[in-house]
């Protein structure tokens, strides 16, 4: 795989990627990393203008046809290989939500529906992956909100996830990340997935048998 797409991709992320199947190895890094670069986007969002011309330009991309992308992105050029990357404008979306003055219900609904469909672009369908995304993406919000509000809002909607039922074996990523942020959670470090060896060997155990 291309390393500069690698280079794109969060330890947590690329070390759930090892447990990948072919089938959807690729997908989901292309996933993993295009998140990664969005998110790297709304860390300016002092610079909101700015922000919002960055977002628009990969929702501009992921609309096109891929004839029409340019060459030389690694993170472009894996998802060239994919089909219907157009779908992962939803999680441009997403990540857009955040950019609003008042964050609340409808942009915290915006913003998890984006990873949603994002992991289900990668191979991450079904009840199960879609409560391990919002638990994924609820963890990796929460030390990113200043605003008490903000974040009761958010700690409320993780403690109100259902358990995750065992996914398949093509959706093994999603459930080694479910896992971290799981345990993240527990232990009260939301948005460090990988904190140190219980948590490597969680992610082993988690990549082998997906429990």
């Amino acid at each position: 795989m291309d390393e500069a797409l690698l280079a794109d991709i969060a330890p947590p992320q690329r070390l759930a990627l090892a447990y990948a199947g072919k089938a959807t190895r690729l997908s989901f890094a292309a996933v993993f990393a295009l998140d990664a670069r969005l998110a790297k986007i709304i860390r300016a969002r002092r610079e909101v203008v700015l922000v919002q011309m960055r977002l628009a330009w990969w929702r501009d991309m992921l609309a096109r046809p891929v004839s029409e992308w340019p060459k030389g992105d690694a993170v472009l050029g894996a998802l060239r290989q994919c089909e219907a990357p157009d779908r992962l404008g939803a999680l441009v979306d997403g990540w857009e939500a955040l950019l609003a003055e008042e964050f609340g219900e409808e942009q915290l609904d915006a913003y998890c529906a984006g990873r949603q469909a994002a992991f289900a672009f990668a191979g991450g369908q079904g009840e199960g992956a879609a409560i391990a995304s919002d638990r994924v993406s609820l963890v990796e919000l929460l030390p990113n909100l200043s605003s008490p509000e903000e974040r009761s809002l958010v700690a409320d909607r993780l403690d109100a996830l259902e358990p995750t039922p065992k996914m398949p074996r093509a959706q093994r990523p999603l459930a080694v990340l479910d896992g971290l942020a799981n345990r993240a959670h527990r232990a009260g470090r939301s948005g460090d997935l990988l904190a140190g060896p219980g948590d490597m060997v969680a992610a082993i155990r988690l990549g082998l048998l997906g429990r």
